[in-house]
């Protein structure tokens, strides 16, 4: 009535209005004259008008509205329909489907329907999600809930009749009633496209507001997004803190917490360039819901609670009464905060939230047993994805498996990674033996890509569902298929080809992680973050001492030489109590700390840990991992960084990296000066440098002491997962090097005591200022260390290219091998790889004049003699 002639929907080349999509839900309605109120109706559409026509001629009869996505696949299909037992099924075709009538939904026109009157009580929808007992529950929906949910996600979100929002999620979801439901209540037009990526659909249509997953908000860049966009609802599963931070500053970002049981959504907090929140956080209750916590575990009450479960009397336990009031038990563990908001904690059973869907392992387990010749199963979350174990003594691959499931499970439920094992690991009780069991995961090597460039790799015909490894694919075809990918204009991680090893699943990816970014476009995050830096602060006596990563490998002995000066340095462990916390001290200075629990990338931790006045912060803490994209790493070497040297009154010492160079593209010189500085062009290669060059022009800014540090060892401890210790072992599991690459690989090897010990006397220093190299002046060379391993018994062996790749064939799936693979690939001029290159201290070396002038001492220079004892520990600790 508001805006009877405004675009509702637009699909495809059509528009439809506000007026004519009325006149069709009302002639939906006409068509269902048969069909009594408070009934089931199938609606088995694809997204479009008619989807939408047919959802309001539902309620305009009073009907139960049940979707059934035709991408399912039939078996799913069936189950719906067995367990919901719906009066009609609406169709495009009319067909009747596993016993239930059809009905074809009729052409466009005018009708003179009037629509019934509902009352509070009658049911909106049925909707079905996975279910722990190993079959979907349904889940009964009312209008009362809906429509207070809806009025309130309008408000927050500030949505008008000019708003145009894009139409991303499937039906089968409840979070598509939303979709749907605040669009058009707010006279705004709902938009379905389904080509391309989602940035160019954002820009195609000129979108306004979006509902994305979390997994697809942390891909991407603010500027992948139009400047209408204004703003993006996140939900379904916990959104990396990074990711908000990152993108509230162009827009605002609204995310919404809740199960389907309680009516899309129970609570919500916005985010922009005025609050940030802490992390973790579900937001805060709607008007008329209540949260109770019972034991940890959320309890749901209030007016937007679902009638209930369809047909499980069993899972009555879920839904209780108490003090006269209705709650649902949601298993999720949550703590109340200050400020009235509520922050996840985790899950109490095993549950997952994927892409913003609720996921119940045991239900594809045992979709897993129906498989032929499965024996048993175990389904996990691992690295944002589901990964399969199946028991099976015949030898069958796990493609066949998966295979199998796409007929019984729709494809958000198919674990894209899995093993296939002869038999389970088992415990003494003879359970599964979980730990260990997914301890192998890391043996799994995937990849990914596109089928005319697999088919030119393996000399293979392909589909769009093949896996490129057990198609015959190694970590040599890997790089050749990444490399043949650039040159084509594809600029793709080895990490997003492992995680996607399918031409379907890459084709699904709506963008890669960059190879590199220049020093240009990296400033524009320090632009971002700048204006909130603290100034510097005259040094004085120290004060306080605060120290970030004391439980780290540079952080433990930081930690351990401020203690044995006397000093109770006050540190940040991330730990769910200061008990536990304790522990992963050594226990020599356990009580000559100051523990503060909490994570770097709260905020509110970050505050309480850096309250206590003046003094010197030595931050360590930093995300290592090369694998990972610079939005990815942004919240523990960036945004921390922020929110650490906004604090006034402290001097801070900043353990920075010489991977700041070392990975980008300058011209190689002699001597790495100290003061050094990147032309604006210069192109940074991974998130891991990338982030750690903008924490470093932070720094700058905030006047603090910056130590660089190279590739940092001990003879007496091993990092857990360091990629030189990896490049060790898998050297010595080859028994060989590629002899026309061996004079290249040089290595920057620097005792780890004296990083430790320059670190805190530059830092406690009155005269320190400015950036100082710790790292040897000379690096060691791969021959050196090859006699040095010969010395402790290990032959590695020149080799040509062809007898080493034959080696590396053999053991690609031995994790250390792909690592020496990728090192001497990372040699070669191609971008790509540059990022995994630890070893780029060929012919530099690092000038550490300011470093010496100030302690007068200098690292001791590797030597094959200084290097066995590290070479030994490492061999060791395997």
């Amino acid at each position: 009535e508001a805006y009877p002639e405004h675009a509702a929907i637009q699909s495809g080349g059509g528009v439809c209005s506000h007026v004519q999509l009325w006149n069709r839900s009302c002639r939906i309605a006409d068509c269902l004259g048969g069909v009594a109120q408070g009934e089931i109706v199938a609606v088995h559409v694809s997204k479009s008008i008619d989807l939408v026509a047919a959802l309001l001629g539902c309620w305009m009869r009073g009907l139960v509205f049940l979707p059934i996505d035709p991408e399912l696949p039939e078996e799913r299909k069936q189950f719906y329909l067995n367990d919901a037992q719906p009066r009609l099924i609406l169709s495009p075709s009319g067909e009747s489907c596993f016993g239930v009538s059809g009905i074809q939904i009729p052409s466009a026109g005018k009708s003179s329907f009037t629509p019934l009157l509902l009352t509070e009580e009658d049911p909106a929808y049925l909707i079905y999600s996975s279910g722990s007992t190993g079959v979907p529950k349904g889940v009964l929906v009312g209008h009362r809930g809906l429509v207070w949910v809806l009025a309130q996600q309008i408000d927050m979100l500030a949505l008008s009749c000019f708003d145009r929002c894009l139409w991303l999620l499937s039906m089968q979801f409840d979070a598509s009633i939303s979709d749907v439901g605040v669009a058009l209540l707010s006279g705004a037009c709902l938009v379905i496209d389904e080509r391309g990526t989602l940035s160019e659909r954002l820009h195609r249509h000129q979108i306004s507001y979006v509902d994305l997953p979390p997994a697809l908000l942390k891909v991407h860049r603010p500027n992948d997004f139009p400047k209408s966009l204004h703003t993006i609802l996140i939900g379904g599963e916990i959104c990396p803190h990074a990711a908000i931070d990152v993108h509230r500053k162009y827009r605002t970002i609204i995310l919404v917490y809740g199960p389907t049981e309680a009516t899309i959504c129970s609570s919500m907090i916005k985010y922009d360039q005025m609050n940030i929140g802490p992390s973790q956080s579900i937001g805060f209750p709607l008007k008329g819901v209540s949260y109770s916590i019972h034991n940890n575990e959320l309890w749901i009450g209030g007016v937007t609670l679902a009638i209930g479960y369809f047909n499980r009397p069993q899972l009555a336990d879920k839904w209780v009464t108490t003090d006269g009031n209705r709650y649902f038990r949601t298993g999720d563990l949550v703590t109340a905060c200050e400020t009235g908001e509520y922050r996840f904690v985790g899950r109490l059973d095993r549950q997952c939230k994927l892409h913003g869907k609720l996921i119940a392992p045991e239900e594809i387990e045992v979709a897993f047993l129906q498989c032929t010749s499965a024996t048993r199963s175990y389904v996990c979350k691992h690295d944002e994805m589901l990964f399969a174990f199946v028991q099976c003594a015949s030898g069958n691959c796990y493609r066949s498996f998966a295979e199998q499931l796409g007929e019984r499970l729709p494809p958000w439920m198919i674990p894209r990674r899995g093993m296939v094992c002869p038999r389970f690991p088992l415990l003494p009780s003879g359970k599964i033996d979980v730990q260990e069991l997914r301890s192998l995961i890391a043996t799994i090597s995937v990849a990914d890509f596109w089928c005319h460039l697999f088919s030119t790799v393996l000399a293979k015909e392909v589909d769009p569902y093949s896996d490129f490894f057990t198609m015959g694919g190694d970590s040599i075809a890997a790089l050749s298929l990444l490399s043949l990918a650039q040159q084509k204009g594809y600029r793709l991680s080895l990490e997003v080809f492992k995680a996607n090893p399918t031409p379907k699943a890459l084709s699904q990816l709506d963008g890669f992680h960059p190879v590199a970014e220049t020093v240009d476009e990296l400033s524009q995050w320090v632009e971002q973050q700048s204006p909130f830096i603290g100034d510097g602060v005259d040094p004085g006596p120290c004060g306080n001492v605060y120290l970030t990563g004391a439980t780290g490998f540079l952080g433990g002995k930081v930690l351990a030489l401020l203690c044995d000066k006397g000093l109770q340095p006050r540190i940040l462990v991330r730990a769910p109590n200061v008990a536990l916390a304790r522990m992963r001290i050594p226990e020599k200075y356990r009580d000559c700390v100051d523990i503060c629990i909490g994570d770097l990338c709260d905020e509110h931790a970050v505050l309480q840990f850096m309250d206590a006045g003046k003094g010197v912060l030595f931050h360590c803490a930093a995300s290592t991992s090369l694998g990972q994209s610079l939005v990815e790493m942004a919240g523990v070497n960036v945004l921390a960084c922020n929110k650490l040297f906004n604090t006034s009154e402290v001097r801070v010492v900043y353990a920075s990296t010489l991977a700041i160079f070392l990975l980008s593209d300058m011209p190689r010189k002699v001597l790495l000066e100290e003061q050094i500085s990147l032309p604006l062009q210069t192109r940074i290669f991974g998130g891991y440098a990338q982030s750690k060059w903008i924490a470093e022009q932070l720094a700058w800014q905030r006047k603090a002491i910056i130590c660089r540090f190279g590739l940092l060892t001990d003879q007496h401890q091993v990092p857990s997962a360091d990629w030189f210790c990896f490049f060790i072992r898998g050297l010595v599991t080859i028994g060989g090097y590629p002899v026309a690459n061996s004079e290249a690989l040089q290595i920057d090897i620097t005792p780890l005591d004296y990083a430790a010990r320059s670190f805190v006397e530059i830092g406690l220093h009155p005269d320190a200022s400015g950036a100082y190299h710790i790292a040897a002046p000379k690096s060691i060379s791969l021959l050196e260390v090859v006699a040095a391993l010969s010395i402790l018994g290990h032959s590695v062996a020149p080799l040509s290219k062809q007898e080493f790749t034959q080696r590396v064939r053999e053991k690609s799936t031995i994790f250390a091998v792909q690592v020496v693979d990728l090192a001497f690939a990372a040699r070669s001029d191609n971008d790509t790889y540059r990022h995994l290159d630890m070893f780029l201290a060929s012919g530099v070396r690092f000038d550490d004049s300011r470093a010496y002038r100030l302690r007068k001492e200098r690292a001791v220079e590797a030597s094959v003699k200084g290097i066995l004892p590290v070479l030994k520990r490492i061999l060791e600790s395997v």
